[in-house]
C-alpha cells in the first residue's frame, strides 16, 4: 500500500492507530513507537533531530511521556529489510530496545 509522498505505512500501523482528542475533536493518530519507526527508517537528518528530542523527553522522569518496547520491537519488524538499520538509528539517537 502507498501512501501520500510514497511513504509506505504497513496496514498494522494503520489498525493500531488510536483516537485522540485535539481542540475537541476525535482523530486518528498512529502511535508514538510506529512514528519512531517511520523517522528511523526515513534516515534523514530531520527524523535524526526528532528522534533525539524524544529520546531526551522518554528520559525525563517529570515527562509521563512513555513507550512500549515489546511493540516498538514488532513495529521495527514490519520492515524486514530495514530492521537492523532501524534499530541502529534508534539506539544512536538514545532510544534503547532494551
Amino acid at each position: 500500500m502507498e501512501n501520500i509522498l510514497d511513504i509506505y505505512i504497513p496496514e498494522e500501523m494503520i489498525r493500531n492507530a488510536v483516537k485522540v482528542k485535539v481542540n475537541g475533536l476525535e482523530i486518528r493518530s498512529i502511535r508514538l513507537e510506529d512514528l519512531l519507526v517511520l523517522k528511523a527508517r526515513e534516515a534523514s537528518e530531520e527524523g535524526d533531530e526528532f528522534l533525539s528530542r524524544i529520546a531526551e523527553i522518554l528520559a525525563d522522569p517529570e515527562s509521563k511521556v512513555s513507550i512500549d518496547k515489546e511493540y516498538l520491537k514488532r513495529a521495527i519488524n514490519y520492515y524486514t529489510d530495514d530492521k537492523d538499520s532501524i534499530e541502529r538509528r534508534l539506539e544512536k539517537s538514545g532510544i534503547y530496545l532494551e
